[in-house]
């Protein structure tokens, strides 16, 4: 299942990144893969990435990004699947909608 984060770096940051990591980056437990990347803001030096992927193995954004350069200083999962966080603040819970869980089963096949 997908997840999606956003992960605040300090650059610059190459062009090749996004390609970099969706054509994977070797890791102490094998190559990891993102599906997705995005710059979604800039200031200054300071700039703030979407990664999707599909892995789910431990700390794997923080591993990746790392990896190619760049320590990740903040990291929030902003979606899980078709759930997306919206506004809804980091920290605080809430029940699924039946949509959602509908969403979900149909993601997982069930």
């Amino acid at each position: 299942m997908k997840k999606t984060y956003l992960g605040a770096i300090v650059g610059p940051i190459p062009r090749d990144l996004g390609k970099r990591l969706k054509d994977g980056i070797q890791l102490e437990d094998g190559y990891a893969r993102a599906d997705h990347f995005r710059v979604v803001e800039q200031t200054g030096k300071n700039y703030l990435v979407e990664v999707t992927l599909h892995e789910g193995r431990k700390h794997i954004v923080r591993r990746m990004l790392a990896e190619a350069g760049f320590p990740v200083e903040r990291l929030v999962r902003t979606g899980f699947g078709p759930i997306t966080l919206g506004d809804q603040k980091s920290g605080w819970l809430r029940r699924l909608s039946n949509t959602e869980v509908g969403m979900l089963m149909q993601e997982v096949e069930l």
